[in-house]
């Protein structure tokens, strides 16, 4: 069981194996809502793309989990210091802890899809550049689930909530310097920019919270709360 004042060190994970979404490449090219589908010769072009950046795509991550020490509608504190603020304190709330996180699948996507841009193949560019936020968030979904098991295995009646990143969720997206000062971000090769972004771009980073079940299955995901019912990201 977690106890007050417990906390682990960073664990890195290399080589994630990750699976791009082609659902998820259609709608950030637009098809997506609309219902509407490339026509045979765009699939196919879509989907060796796909391959090609699977192959160029080296996801990593890491990731620390820290014992909160104060929280509350506006803020979440880590007993390491690190203090968040915004609205993430309503969806961390019920957590005991918090595990910060910095994901990524490297420069090379991003390189190849600005290669192209250049070369004046703006859909092969377009598609890279699709494949490669994808494959962030697929790298950023194997740290949810490896902390998910972190949490089960520390104690059953734990479980974590979804995850929340700078720039959403009700946290601004300075919020960046304070998580990258908790968390060797660079590691895993990424750093982050006085303008807050990442580098490389295809990276995500965010926080997930760790606590009794009964309580973190009631927060649901910030979507449920937010009307911008259009919005691309937006998880049902």
């Amino acid at each position: 069981m977690i106890q007050p004042g417990s906390h682990f060190g960073a664990t890195i994970l290399n080589d994630i194996p990750i699976r791009i979404s082609r659902e998820d490449v259609y709608r950030s090219l637009g098809y997506g809502r609309s219902g509407g589908r490339p026509d045979a010769g765009t699939a196919g072009l879509i989907e060796s793309l796909i391959a090609r950046g699977t192959e160029l795509a080296r996801p990593r991550a890491i990731y620390r989990i820290w014992p909160v020490a104060s929280v509350d509608a506006g803020h979440v504190e880590l007993e390491g210091g690190a203090r968040f603020r915004g609205a993430i304190g309503q969806y961390i709330g019920p957590a005991s802890h918090v595990a910060l996180f910095v994901a990524t699948v490297g420069p090379e996507i991003e390189a190849e899809s600005q290669r192209q841009m250049r070369d004046g193949n703006l859909l092969e560019g377009a598609v890279l550049d699709a494949v490669g936020s994808d494959g962030a968030e697929r790298a950023a979904e194997a740290v949810s689930a490896t902390v998910a098991a972190d949490a089960t295995a520390i104690g059953p009646q734990f479980a974590t909530t979804p995850r929340y990143s700078p720039g959403y969720c009700g946290m601004h997206l300075t919020q960046q310097r304070t998580l990258f000062g908790a968390i060797d971000a660079a590691a895993v090769g990424v750093s982050v920019s006085e303008v807050c972004l990442m580098s490389p771009i295809k990276s995500v980073s965010g926080l997930i919270g760790i606590g009794e079940r009964l309580a973190v299955d009631d927060i649901g995901t910030p979507c449920q709360r937010c009307g911008k019912t259009d919005c691309m990201m937006r998880r049902e």
